[in-house]
């Protein structure tokens, strides 16, 4: 059990730093996915024929940095942080015998969830008007 000891003590002497990043992040403007209203439509094509799957339970959220301009959003490298979950599961078509499929080829028991994580963004160009997307 010694030997274990400096790894620990490494560990709580670390703490401190940890929270720092923590603290930054309040101050991040944060949406989340509405459990209403959100959808997600995967659409792909096989050798058989073209299918299409879609799921009305979609988790996440996103994080933008607070020096991000709402107002005026100006091109290039934007500081956000994304996370999205969907449960395979929840992914249906209009055919049983296809989602079942569809399941096992996803692997479902052993990967139950898809989650995508947003490694960069870059804002193209600035909106034509305030209420364009």
């Amino acid at each position: 059990m010694k030997k274990y000891r400096p790894l620990f003590l490494g560990t709580l002497a670390l703490l401190p730093w940890l929270a720092i990043p923590l603290r930054a992040a309040e101050s991040w403007t944060r949406y989340t996915a509405e459990p209403t209203g959100s959808k997600v439509k995967v659409e792909g094509t096989s050798t058989i024929h073209d299918w299409t799957v879609e799921s009305k339970l979609v988790g996440g959220v996103i994080e933008l940095d607070p020096s991000f301009d709402f107002e005026k959003p100006r091109p290039g490298k934007v500081s956000a942080r994304v996370a999205v979950l969907i449960p395979v599961r929840q992914l249906k078509s209009d055919k049983t015998a296809m989602d079942t499929v569809m399941y096992d080829a996803m692997k479902e028991k052993e990967h139950p969830r898809i989650n995508y994580h947003l490694t960069q963004m870059t804002l193209k160009e600035a909106p034509k008007a305030p209420d364009a997307p």
